[in-house]
């Protein structure tokens, strides 16, 4: 029935209940008689107003920003934290974003600042506070781990991407796949007919290639890929827009480029150098990389992946879409 015109209510069980098992309302969820909030009134929107944290299955909207990602935390039948995405997988902005919250929280978590801040309040004050920090420190690491889809749907979204190009080419003899059975992430460029010796395999048009003058940025840096990491990172941001969209979406969202040097650990780093000492290659481990070295300071982590990007896979400050798929 409906409260809002007198009628009588009626609670029903939506599932098989056990002796012993807590019976659950939804703060959120409504099939009946109520605006649909799911995605807007979640753990953080139910803490401000009823005053708690919620269990699980708990959801997150987080940020301040209309359209943020909303996502699900629950528990599964092995007693493991599993993360669900609401409103479609995050762009790498806010997986960013996340992740610098998370690091933000952690570092209270360390200097014990939250810890001694919360013996000056009353119980019940302590256990709501620390039930969201913990609550919200878990959804954190969660979202801050990039999802993505698989290697091979990027590669072949590449692959009709040239072939749609005037004078694109790929041959039909190559073919992009699994190298390794037991490891997926094991994956290269293979011939799947016999090649002759000057045979073309692939044609990238000149007017395909991301460079730095392809104008996105200013040009006013000296090292051109500093520039193109700036191209990089707006044609990103354009989304389906970008003319290089299957290209620049594999490069953020499937390439492993966060686990590149630049983006090592303090300590990885520090364990590293004290194996090379002063006498072994590489002394510049994750220098060249390195965003600020080069171009000057940011806050804009995307741009700083662009970077490691156009370092990492770039020639000479130049990308080459499907070719540089060549391991």
């Amino acid at each position: 029935g409906s409260a809002h015109s007198g009628e009588d209510i009626s609670v029903v069980a939506l599932k098989d209940i056990e002796v012993g098992d807590q019976i659950y309302l939804s703060y959120n969820e409504c099939s009946y008689d109520c605006p649909d909030v799911s995605q807007t009134f979640t753990m953080p929107q139910i803490l401000s107003t009823n005053g708690f944290v919620e269990q699980y299955p708990r959801r997150f909207n987080i940020g301040v920003e209309n359209g943020a990602p909303v996502f699900e935390l629950d528990m599964n039948e092995d007693g493991e934290i599993e993360i669900t995405w609401l409103n479609g997988e995050p762009k790498v902005d806010y997986v960013y974003w996340f992740h610098d919250q998370y690091d933000r929280l952690l570092e209270l978590e360390k200097k014990n600042i939250l810890g001694e801040s919360l013996k000056e309040l009353e119980s019940h004050e302590q256990y709501t506070i620390n039930a969201y920090f913990q609550a919200m420190l878990e959804g954190l690491k969660l979202a801050s781990t990039r999802i993505r889809k698989p290697d091979l749907t990027y590669v072949q979204n590449q692959i009709q991407w040239l072939k749609s190009k005037k004078g694109g080419f790929f041959s039909p003899k190559i073919n992009y796949g699994n190298l390794d059975k037991e490891n997926p992430s094991v994956s290269g460029m293979f011939a799947v007919a016999p090649i002759a010796k000057g045979e073309e395999i692939i044609h990238l048009p000149a007017e395909q290639l991301i460079t730095a003058n392809i104008g996105n940025g200013n040009g006013s840096f000296k090292d051109e890929s500093c520039n193109t990491a700036i191209n990089l990172a707006a044609e990103y941001r354009k989304g389906k827009e970008s003319s290089w969209e299957p290209y620049v979406a594999y490069l953020f969202e499937s390439f492993l480029h966060e686990h590149l040097p630049p983006n090592w650990s303090e300590e990885a780093i520090e364990l590293f150098e004290s194996i090379i000492d002063e006498e072994l290659e590489p002394q510049s481990l994750g220098i060249r990389g390195n965003y600020e070295n080069y171009c000057g300071d940011t806050e804009d982590h995307l741009l700083e992946a662009a970077f490691r990007i156009v370092v990492s896979r770039g020639q000479s400050g130049i990308l080459l879409p499907v070719v540089d798929m060549i391991n």
